[in-house]
């Protein structure tokens, strides 16, 4: 206890105190122009981190190809023809492959002439009840979930449709695509040209591939999405998954069928193949239960505002109920109301306000793709549930999801896709009504951390302003995917990648990558928590706009060179040796101990 009693001190001290003038009572501060909007997740940063393999999944956007391209590099594999068509099933009947008309449209000059013959040249290689739909002038009309990594408008060249899921009124439509094409006539436009440096168009280039294959796979339920680039009388072919995407070298599509096979495989292959996420079965409004777990849902969204307000501003008034099976355990669920799966890469992670219709209760189902290499989450709540630990969640059920495609591995990344039950839907630490409601949760969450490590001898890892949440005022800590078991023995790494949430790492960890993480390091992290909330919502002279700027420069900020090391200047200059720079102030704490 000797490492833990000055935060439970402070926490204590700071439940007695009356900071309400100055702390603003944890409501949003009165600015000078517009309020910060709150949160959907854990506060992000301004480098590419979705496919951290530990490190959880947060961004600041900026221009919208570039992001997209800084957010995928060093996420793709190069895979030979023959492997990329294998990821589908055989199909037999394929008409002999014409090339006559391909190649006449591989000389046109003009990328938009190109769009309208071949779909005419490619319609005998689809299904007959497939279409491929010039997308070119029409906006994605899907719902904002499919423009939240961007907050880009996007107009794809190319989509295919089931043809029953086309609808012309919303030609472009991320929702009900099947994928995209896109196409090119400049050679300096393709994302992987021999040259060793990238070009900036080469670089457009890949960030527009990677808003197309996310605008799908953030709108639908997806275990992999696919596309193809056309440049001239050369084609790729992609596939997209959450550890990355697998591409091909460029081929002729005029004289090769490689194109023609793979649309022809694809059209013929069932949803799971194609990469839809079929145990997440749709409830038809017939369904007699409909009606039940639609009122049942809807009620447990206006009990929680913040929920219902981004389920409407992601998905709009169309409430889609999914049938879904845990264990023994089936759940009814809406969208999902977290906003991490809507990134490219990483874990995904989706969480669902869910009724358990057996037990009749209102549940919280997470889905996420797990490192392989790490025990699940699953496993850690039951160890510390028979170690007794409070203030965390009791999981209800937990398993791997079954399937060939619920696993994916893209440069040595292997993820499978997992389902968690927890008993407790609880609310962020923006939405406490109080200092002493705030401190509260902090010292119910640090309470949590010590039992952990102390009785279970598990530590948290990632300790975050989004993994601290509360339940009529108790506080829970949650999100124990990367943690480890303390055995006094360091483990061997398990990726190559730094785990935590960025803004609320060490400057020990920020500074020095291979060093093991401690619990002195998770301590550090609840304490970065305090200040980064406490920065956004103390009474301060400043605006909205000059807060958010400290708060970026100062817990979020990284070099250009080494984002790890350059990434702690921030946080140097403003916690420096006993001592925290605030505004124009220095608040100096007392040495409590060695």
């Amino acid at each position: 206890m000797v490492i833990l009693s000055p935060f439970f001190t402070f926490c204590q001290d700071l439940r007695n105190l009356n900071l309400n003038a100055h702390y603003a009572s944890l409501t949003p501060r009165k600015c000078l122009h517009e309020p910060e909007p709150e949160p959907a997740s854990t506060p992000i940063h301004n480098r590419a981190t979705t496919m951290h393999g530990a490190t959880s999944s947060h961004y600041v956007l900026d221009q919208a190809h570039r992001v997209a391209e800084k957010e995928m590099r060093d996420k793709y594999e190069k895979i030979d023809m023959r492997n990329f068509l294998d990821l589908l099933p055989e199909a037999e009947g394929m008409p002999a492959v014409k090339y006559d008309a391909l190649v006449n449209i591989a000389q046109m000059k003009a990328e938009m002439q190109q769009y309208a013959p071949f779909i005419t040249a490619m319609k005998d290689y689809l299904s007959p009840d497939w279409v491929l739909i010039n997308t070119s002038n029409h906006c994605d009309a899907s719902s904002f979930s499919a423009k939240y990594f961007s907050l880009s408008v996007i107009k794809p060249d190319i989509g295919l449709y089931e043809a029953s899921k086309y609808n012309p009124d919303s030609t472009t439509n991320s929702a009900s695509v099947e994928l995209f094409g896109e196409f090119k006539v400049k050679k300096h436009d393709d994302p992987f040209p021999p040259a060793k440096t990238l070009p900036e168009s080469a670089k457009d280039t890949c960030g527009q591939i990677t808003l197309y294959l996310n605008a799908i796979q953030a709108a639908q339920q997806r275990t992999r999405v696919f596309l193809f680039f056309i440049l001239g009388d050369q084609c790729r072919l992609f596939c997209h998954s959450r550890a990355g995407t697998q591409y091909t070298d460029p081929f002729n599509h005029t004289t090769m069928p490689y194109l023609h096979e793979f649309l022809w495989r694809l059209t013929h292959s069932s949803p799971a193949d194609r990469g839809h996420d079929v145990t997440m079965e749709p409830v038809l409004p017939c369904d007699p239960i409909y009606e039940e777990v639609s009122q049942v849902l809807m009620a447990g969204l206006r009990g929680n505002p913040n929920l219902k307000a981004l389920h409407k501003r992601f998905y709009g008034e169309v409430d889609v109920v999914y049938r879904v099976v845990v264990n023994l355990c089936t759940l009814y669920v809406y969208q999902p109301f977290t906003t991490t799966h809507l990134y490219p890469v990483g874990q995904g992670t989706h969480c669902f306000v869910a009724f358990d219709h057996e037990n009749r209760r209102l549940v919280l189902l997470k889905v996420f793709w797990r490192n392989w290499k790490y025990d699940s989450e699953y496993e850690t709540y039951k160890a510390l549930e028979c170690k007794g630990v409070s203030h965390v969640p009791h999981a209800l059920a937990g398993e791997d999801i079954a399937g060939r495609f619920q696993q994916t591995e893209v440069l040595g990344i292997k993820l499978v896709h997992f389902r968690l039950v927890l008993d407790v839907v609880g609310e962020p630490l923006t939405k406490c009504i109080s200092t002493h409601q705030f401190a509260q949760i902090i010292s119910d969450a640090l309470q949590a951390h010590y039992e952990a490590y102390r009785k279970a001898g598990v530590l948290h890892r990632d300790i975050s302003s989004g993994n601290i949440i509360f339940f009529k005022s108790c506080g829970y800590l949650i999100d124990w995917e990367r943690s480890i078991k303390v055995t006094g023995i360091p483990p061997a790494a398990r990726t190559t990648e730094r785990t935590g949430t960025w803004q609320f790492m060490s400057i020990k960890l920020l500074e020095d990558p291979d060093s093991p993480h401690q619990v002195c390091d998770d301590l550090k992290l609840f304490f970065y928590v305090m200040l980064f909330m406490a920065n956004r919502y103390a009474s301060a002279p400043l605006t909205s706009i000059h807060m958010r700027a400290y708060r970026n420069n100062k817990f979020s900020w990284t070099g250009a060179l080494n984002a790890f090391r350059e990434g702690t200047t921030g946080k140097r200059d403003t916690i420096g040796p006993r001592r925290i720079l605030w505004g124009w102030n220095t608040l100096h704490f007392q040495k409590t101990h060695k």
